[in-house]
């Protein structure tokens, strides 16, 4: 089985506002990059059933309850309570990727930077940010937590990603950054601080440049994957 982290938001069940926001990990089929994005897309619903139903529990006592199906039947009202809003493999080497993508019609190209911890997650975030760049909100008021995932994986149906997925690589903004670094150490620091900062920042500006990128779901124990950088939507 693998894991997936997914994050919800919690509304009153009588007003729809927002109350709470939860985060759970559940368990799933087996995927691997080559499964994604449509893995992701596909499962939503079950995906976040799942998680809504997990999180439910944590606020249900089953002690207070005189039957199963009495306990059950409270599970679900509170689920129906919980709307998605993120999902993501838990405890995973994030890479940061560039993007490209077509809206529908004629609503133009984008780009940007996504994160993901394989380029098939990478390009999952792309097309939920594009979908929210598209018009897709969630209303509470006016559709179900199931409903709000159909219209999430519609508008993701209709976004076209251009096959420009790859490794953020060194820009020009990068390289002026880096001389900036060297003038300030040219004018304020000594020859050998100076020596050492062209040294180690070629090196590591080349070594970005070219890195290869290995496309493997790397998983971190669960210390590093606390301060591991996190891709957000």
């Amino acid at each position: 089985m693998n894991k997936i982290q997914v994050s919800l938001f919690e509304v009153h069940p009588v007003t729809r506002e927002k109350i709470a926001e939860h985060v759970t990990v559940i368990e799933t089929d087996e995927y691997g990059p080559n499964d994604l994005p449509e893995f992701f897309k596909d499962n939503l619903a079950d995906i976040r059933s799942q998680a809504a139903k997990a999180v439910a529990s944590r606020s249900v006592d089953y002690d207070s309850f005189g039957s199963d199906s009495a306990y059950l039947d409270r599970i679900d009202q509170v689920a129906e309570t919980l709307y998605l809003s993120d999902v993501s493999i838990p405890n995973a080497l994030t890479r940061a990727y560039d993007m490209e993508g077509i809206y529908p019609g004629d609503g133009g190209l984008w780009g940007d930077v996504e994160h993901g911890a394989c380029q098939g997650e990478a390009e999952f975030r792309a097309l939920w940010t594009m979908s929210v760049n598209d018009g897709f909100e969630i209303d509470p008021e006016s559709e179900t937590p199931d409903e709000a995932v159909t219209s999430l994986q519609d508008f993701m149906e209709d976004q076209e990603l251009t096959g420009m997925c790859q490794p953020l690589r060194p820009k020009a903004a990068d390289a002026e950054e880096l001389l900036k670094k060297l003038a300030e150490i040219a004018r304020n620091g000594s020859e050998d601080d100076l020596r050492r900062a062209v040294v180690d920042g070629a090196a590591e500006f080349i070594g970005k440049l070219h890195e290869v990128v290995s496309d493997e779901i790397v998983l971190l124990p669960e210390a590093e994957a606390d301060a591991a950088p996190a891709a957000a939507l």
